[in-house]
């Protein structure tokens, strides 16, 4: 991580200082432009902007530091940046673009990636010679990656309410697409035992108490994920 990104960090978030975000925002401009740009510091320069952390309220300069992070990689910023196409904030709406944001942010295991890929399948937002067993394919995704509980229900939902013959075609999917470290974990794994371990989990009640998901922080998604 970048010093000025790290500096900037302690000032966002009032580590063993008062918070104060023109320094923050100092520092992580300091990073965003130096001789090896920082992503983490152009999406928290993007937050802020969202937010209004020591600044006004501005999407189209939330749009353009979301933007720059993401070019440099940073999966979250791909994340936000894909809820503004497929929402049509500031930009035009665009689902493919959405869509191909969403998946990029997934190879970085961003766990909302999952989720919206669903969902985009199962609101038809995408077109898909199958959209159930895609849809499918996502949650079982999602699922191994970690949900929140709300989601964790529509998941367990849309899986037991499909056929067995969908739910193995999306398991057989799932192992043949799931990005980075999540793909070599599932291919590793036979069928048989995938559809065991997904059925298990998902045959769970899932609850905060029962700690087998998790709830979302209060700014996760204001207005986007964040």
């Amino acid at each position: 991580t970048h010093l000025h990104t790290d500096i900037g960090k302690i000032h966002l978030k009032g580590k063993g200082v008062r918070i104060d975000y023109a320094e923050a925002q100092r520092q992580f401009i300091l990073a965003a432009k130096s001789e090896y740009p920082d992503s983490q510091a152009m999406y928290y320069l993007a937050r802020m902007h969202v937010l209004g952390q020591g600044t006004p309220k501005s999407l189209a300069k939330s749009l353009t530091w979301f933007e720059r992070a993401a070019e440099n990689g940073h999966a979250r910023a791909k994340l936000a940046l894909a809820k503004m196409y497929q929402r049509g904030s500031i930009v035009e709406q665009n689902a493919h673009k959405a869509f191909e944001l969403y998946e990029s942010a997934s190879k970085g295991l961003v766990d909302q990636a999952f989720v919206e890929l669903a969902l985009m399948y199962k609101n038809k937002e995408i077109y898909s010679k199958n959209p159930l067993v895609d849809e499918l394919s996502w949650w079982i995704k999602a699922a191994y990656n970690g949900l929140y509980c709300e989601n964790a229900h529509l998941a367990k939902s849309r899986y037991f309410s499909a056929s067995i013959a969908d739910r193995q075609h999306a398991i057989q999917h799932a192992m043949n697409t799931a990005p980075g470290l999540l793909g070599h974990a599932l291919r590793d794994e036979t069928a048989p035992k995938v559809t065991k371990t997904i059925t298990e989990y998902f045959a769970q009640d899932f609850t905060l108490a029962n700690r087998n998901c998790t709830s979302p922080s209060t700014d996760t998604r204001f207005p986007f994920p964040l």
